[in-house]
């Protein structure tokens, strides 16, 4: 079933939009470049295209585009002969991180790096499989220490057996150093064009053993940018917002609140929990703070007390810091936990020995909080749950959300944009602000 948020009365007419494939190299997006809130580009994806453009997982994407790279390690004396084909790579490496990485270093196992950064060296003279080595306290890049190795030895290491390596580590003491492999860019246009211009992503490209290599390209981001957009764009997803109370309390008082200005703010679209320190803030849920129960039986002589979330957690308790005693939501005594724990695991906690983390219905009840805890930052029981879907009903598995605040103020939805300066990271402002967008439609064989 396919979720909708509004139903706007608003009609377009298609003369209103300026509509381009955006990208040649994958006609099923289109970029809309009209400024429309968004329940409005909701309705003209999905009378003209499939729906707002959704972005299930890191390839969905992503397409084929005309270049590649041959893969071709090399020594910089040029020795082929028996050991030339060793190898000690890391076991993540090589990485070719930024498709800007061809030179090696090594700490006893090897890295591919920039050739452009600064290490200390090993030089050799003799033979390749049984060679005299020589550590060059020296941090210099890859090619000027090739060259000073070329001038006064014979050239940058060539390791062939981990007896080389044996050698390397004795006298550079296990610190990174560069050695003589190394590999040309070797990037190749399909039709022959000269390589003149990149624009890689900063990511980590896995070689392993490929020979050959070839690159894609994020069609969502090149349709936003080859129609010269820069600023947000709105695309398919959305959130709802429905903060609760642990204790599902939803009586006179349950929409007490007492935010402090400028929360929540959903900071990287991760906060779904809430602290206080006499006023509100939005937090992370994994993150351990204290926090505050109501409404339980008095504990007697309980010194040690276990709890299992996940894994085990072992709290100690003193009598002296915890206050108990009965209540309801509007008159709660509550107690104060001084244990660093996560919010699940403060929640799980106050079910099991008392109601449940404290609700907090108007002013009275502040202030008893405030009372026992000291100025201590602590859990309440306000939280939400994340309620991320997609306009055409995509189950939500992928994210690539921007590290920056998300003020909610006291929407009830949220929507979220894209934009080609932050790199195709994600955020959300309010639906009822006007943006371009980018539909999708599905490409038929």
């Amino acid at each position: 079933m396919i979720r909708r948020v509004y139903d706007p009365v608003i009609l377009l007419s298609k003369t209103l939009m300026i509509v381009s494939t955006g990208s040649q190299l994958d006609p099923n997006v289109f970029f809309v470049n009209s400024s429309e809130t968004w329940p409005v580009a909701q309705k003209y994806c999905r009378e003209n295209y499939v729906d707002l453009v959704t972005v299930t997982n890191i390839k969905s994407s992503e397409v084929w585009m005309g270049l590649y790279s041959t893969i071709d390690w090399r020594w910089s004396d040029g020795f082929s002969g028996v050991g030339a084909n060793y190898s000690n790579w890391r076991s993540d490496q090589p990485d070719f991180y930024s498709a800007n990485e061809f030179c090696v270093a090594v700490r006893n196992i090897w890295l591919d790096v920039s050739c452009s950064s600064k290490w200390r060296f090993v030089c050799y003279t003799g033979s390749q499989l049984d060679p005299e080595v020589f550590f060059v306290n020296s941090y210099e890049t890859w090619p000027v220490a090739q060259k000073y190795c070329r001038e006064n030895y014979v050239d940058l290491v060539t390791v062939t057996n981990i007896k080389v390596v044996e050698k390397i580590n004795r006298e550079a003491g296990y610190l990174f150093v560069w050695i003589g492999l190394h590999r040309a860019p070797n990037f190749f246009w399909s039709d022959g064009s000269n390589f003149t211009f990149s624009n890689w992503d900063s990511v980590d490209n896995e070689l392993n053993s490929m020979k050959v290599i070839c690159a894609q390209n994020d069609q969502l981001l090149d349709t936003i940018t080859s129609n010269g957009q820069s600023s947000e764009v709105w695309m398919g997803l959305y959130s709802t917002i429905d903060w609760r109370w642990s204790d599902g309390f939803s009586g006179v008082g349950a929409n007490y609140s007492n935010w402090r200005h400028g929360q929540p703010n959903f900071h990287s679209a991760a906060e779904f929990c809430v602290l206080v320190r006499n006023i509100w803030f939005d937090e992370r849920c994994s993150y351990k703070r204290h926090f505050v129960c109501y409404n339980g039986e008095k504990m007697k002589n309980q010194i040690f007390i276990s709890i299992k979330y996940n894994h085990s957690v072992r709290i100690l308790l003193s009598k002296t810091q915890m206050i108990v005693s009965t209540g309801s939501q509007l008159d709660p005594e509550v107690f104060f936990v001084n244990s660093y724990e996560t919010w699940p695991v403060a929640q799980k906690y106050c079910r099991e020995n008392y109601v449940d983390l404290v609700t907090e219905t108007k002013n009275k009840v502040v202030e008893k909080i405030n009372n026992e805890t000291e100025g201590s930052l602590v859990w309440i029981g306000l939280h939400r749950a994340p309620n991320f879907f997609w306009s055409d009903g995509s189950n939500f598995t992928f994210s690539n959300w921007d590290s920056v605040r998300n003020k909610l103020n006291s929407m009830k939805v949220i929507c979220a944009v894209t934009s080609s300066t932050k790199g195709g990271r994600w955020k959300f402002l309010s639906c009822e602000e006007k943006l371009p967008f980018v539909c999708y439609s599905i490409l038929h064989g």
